[in-house]
Parts: structure tokens; sequence; C-alpha cells
């Protein structure tokens, strides 16, 4: 959800969180510099360090989402949004884009094989993957 150029998210029982610490589970370079984008720099160390996951009003003032919806009108809005982007010019939209990324790209370019390699060997740990069995049990479970 945080690489979505505008984030959407119905009102209602619905959470969203960044939960991979709290997993114990690093980021790889990429999805770090995704969250670096998406969140404030003041909220983006709680958010990664707490992994806590938040209803919609809250995760809109944390600036998680964009907007809220009713979830009968998700739909139309994301659609309606998707074609407010489409008006604007397809080559200008990707150079803006790519600028408002250059800074996330430049990082990831120059810590991705230092960083990406120990994060793949805890990843690919059993560990990680019982713990994320776990995590999502617990999460199933919950609704």
């Amino acid at each position: 959800m945080a690489a979505c150029d505008h984030r959407i998210m119905a009102n209602g029982k619905g959470t969203v969180g960044v939960p991979e610490l709290k997993v114990g589970l690093p980021f790889p370079t990429i999805a770090f510099e995704i969250l670096r984008c998406a969140f404030r720099p003041e909220v983006l160390q709680a958010l990664v360090y707490t992994g806590s996951s938040f209803g919609p009003s809250r995760a809109l003032d944390l600036g998680h989402v964009d907007a809220l919806a009713e979830p009968a009108e998700l739909l139309d809005r994301a659609i309606e949004r998707a074609e407010d982007f489409a008006t604007i010019r397809a080559q200008s939209f990707a150079l803006t884009k790519r600028e408002l990324r250059a800074p996330a790209l430049t990082r990831h370019r120059e810590l991705r094989d230092q960083h990406d390699a120990d994060v793949e060997v805890v990843w690919k740990t059993e560990e990680s993957f019982e713990a994320i069995r776990e995590y999502l049990e617990k999460t199933l479970r919950k609704r």
C-alpha cells in the first residue's frame, strides 16, 4: 500500500500498518525507501519500530493513507482518482514521479548490495517462516 501514488482506505474495521520488525523481519532496502517516501519523517521511526496497525482515522492522521471513503464508495473513489491521474500526460507524470523518487532510488542503489544479502539470510530462516505464520494466525483470529 505504501508504494501507491494515492492511498484510499475504507472506513470500518480494517487496519494498516508496517509489522515487519514486530514480526522479527528486517526491511529490504527498496521496502525501506518506499516507506521513507510514503511517511512523514516524524512518524516513520515509530511506525517501523512499533509495527502498530491503525484504523482508518488514525491512519489518515499519520499519513498512512491519503483519503478515507465509505466501503460502498471505495471503488468509485479509487477509479475517480485514477481517472484524474490519467488526465496528466504520461511522460510528464513519469518524469515528475522519477524526480520525486530520485533520492530513494539513489539510496537503494547505494545500499542494496551490502544490505539486502543480510536481509535475505534472515528472511529465509525457519525461525522467520514460523514468526510469519504466528503473526498471520494471530491477525486472522482477530477478524
